[in-house]
Formats: structure tokens, C-alpha cells, sequence
């Protein structure tokens, strides 16, 4: 069962002139989220800028996209490699509250140390969420994505706001934001000057964590090819969802 969102999902994704849309989440998360996306630009200066442009769902395939995440979030990405190769641009970047990464080959060593450090993967809801008319950026996308993680026995819940921003006329993301229980982050563009001391945090935790989680896959990887193992997380649906 999926949990319930916001209201009747009206006013969302609303643009905004940071280009961080105003999400439609669990009521908890709505006015974080709302304040900081607040100051939007005027309708009519957006729908100029954006004119005769289409949109991410128009040009892509959203089922595809929703089975990408799944597997992404569930740690397949060491069983299904080629996903990251399909859904991110080489110089595609990632950013969640902890860390900050400057390419797929980043991207991917994250998820692969997901794959890595969780016994399991319960993927419980991926949602698009829908635009509901307002004006928005035809390029960006939000999903909410509900998982359940084992981490050493204990059950780890794990809900986040997935902003995906796509290359304009292309399916291949160039940035991929992580707001954690759909709650924005302290950086730059969220709270002014302030922010680049937590950008500058978060740029060296992504190196070194990207780092040590590159190792571990590999000697994951390397184990599990000497004893005849398959990939982590390689069992299971082919979508991530285990009931």
C-alpha cells in the first residue's frame, strides 16, 4: 500500500526561479519543502522560457523510468550495471544531505556500496509525481520513492523526494537531487552564502565515500565471481520489489 500524499496533489511542482519545484509529499514535509522553494518566478515569464519545449513524460518512457529507480533503490545495480549507463549523462551529478558526486562512475560506486552494505531491499512505493497543470520546468521530474533496507539485522525505513533534472530534448538525467523525507538541504541555493561551507562538505564526503564504496564493490564482486556467486540483489523481481 502506498503512503499517502499531500492533499489532492494540487500546486505541484510548481517552478520556481531557484528551479526547485515545490513538492506535493506527505504533509510532515510540505512546508520545508514549500519554504524553500518560495519566491517563485511569474507564470508568464516561465511559460516564455519554456515554450514549445516538451515535456520529460511526453519524450520518455515513464514506465521504464519507474522500473530504473526500483532497481536502483532495491541494489541491483551490480546485477543490472546497465542502468546507470541508460538512465545518467557521463557528467551527471548527485546530490543527497550527506554527499555530493560529479559523475555517473560516482553515481554508480554509491549505489553499488548500497548494493553492498544492505542484505535486503523492500522497494514499497515509487510514485511521478504529477505536475497537475501548474507551470514547471519542462526538464525536471519527482518521484517518491519508499524502501526498507536490512542493515545488520535491523530494518532500516527510507523515504525520499527523488528531483531528477533531464538534459532538455533528451531521457538521460543530468542531475539527480535526494531530498530525504522530501525535506530541502542546507546549500547555496537554498540558504545563500552560508551554504558553500555544507557545499564544500559534502563535495569531499562524496570523494571519499565514492571511494570507499568503489573498493568495496569490487572486492564484493571479485569474492562472489571466485565462489560462483551471482551480482548482490541479483535474485528476486526484476523491478527491486521483494514482498
Amino acid at each position: 500500500m502506498h503512503p499517502p500524499l499531500a492533499g489532492t496533489m494540487h500546486g505541484v511542482l510548481r517552478a520556481t526561479r531557484l528551479r526547485l519545484p515545490v513538492l506535493a509529499l506527505p504533509a510532515a514535509a510540505v512546508s520545508a519543502v514549500a519554504a524553500a522553494s518560495a519566491a517563485g518566478a511569474e507564470d508568464d515569464d516561465d511559460q516564455a522560457k519554456w515554450a514549445g519545449q516538451t515535456r520529460v513524460e511526453d519524450r520518455c518512457d515513464m514506465d521504464q523510468l519507474v522500473r530504473d529507480l526500483r532497481a536502483l533503490y532495491g541494489c541491483k545495480s551490480l546485477a543490472q550495471p546497465e542502468i546507470l549507463d541508460r538512465l545518467y549523462e557521463r557528467r551527471a551529478k548527485f546530490q543527497d544531505p550527506a554527499m555530493t558526486l560529479r559523475s555517473r562512475a560516482s553515481i554508480r560506486s554509491a549505489f553499488d556500496g548500497m548494493a553492498v552494505l544492505f542484505g535486503e531491499a523492500r522497494v514499497q512505493t515509487v510514485d511521478i509525481l504529477p505536475r497537475d497543470g501548474t507551470v514547471q520546468d519542462p526538464d525536471i521530474l519527482v518521484a517518491w520513492v519508499a524502501v526498507e533496507y536490512d542493515f545488520e539485522g535491523r530494518k532500516v525505513p527510507f523515504r525520499t523526494a527523488v528531483r531528477l533534472t533531464f538534459t532538455p530534448s533528451k531521457c538521460t538525467v543530468a542531475r539527480h537531487e535526494d531530498l530525504w523525507n522530501g525535506k530541502e538541504f542546507p546549500r547555496r541555493e537554498t540558504i545563500g552564502f552560508l551554504g558553500n561551507a555544507f557545499d564544500m562538505l559534502r563535495d569531499v564526503n562524496g570523494v571519499v565515500c565514492g571511494g570507499i564504496f568503489r573498493v568495496m564493490a569490487s572486492m564484493e564482486m571479485w569474492r562472489r565471481r571466485r565462489a560462483g556467486m551471482p551480482a548482490p540483489h541479483a535474485d528476486g523481481d526484476e523491478d527491486g520489489d521483494r514482498s
